[in-house]
């Protein structure tokens, strides 16, 4: 398997889950173990942090609550954000001195 598999993934697995969000892997097998998270934040939207994509992961976080944004803390990281605010459509926002998210 190579670091980063750059296939369209075919599973996921949660890899984290606790009362306010949940983290996944797309490509469970790869060596780099890309991590995407979702938190659901203080107004009760969730937050999609670092996706990548993957079948079935919208009813994982449909489970969570409405998509409010997605952030990108790395340009490394920019992965499938744009799927996600394509499917979802959060209003655009920023992040007090941090600049403009994608969403």
């Amino acid at each position: 398997m190579p670091i980063y598999d750059r296939r369209s993934p075919s599973e996921y697995e949660i890899v984290d889950r606790w009362d306010v969000g949940i983290g996944w892997l797309a490509h469970p097998n790869e060596t780099g173990h890309r991590t995407s998270h979702a938190v659901v934040g203080a107004d009760g939207g969730v937050w999609v942090i670092d996706p990548l994509d993957a079948p079935g992961i919208d009813e994982e976080l449909a489970a969570l609550g409405d998509i409010r944004g997605v952030l990108v803390c790395s340009n490394y990281h920019v992965r499938d954000a744009d799927r996600f605010t394509t499917r979802h459509n959060p209003l655009p926002r920023e992040i007090a001195d941090t600049g403009p998210i994608i969403a």
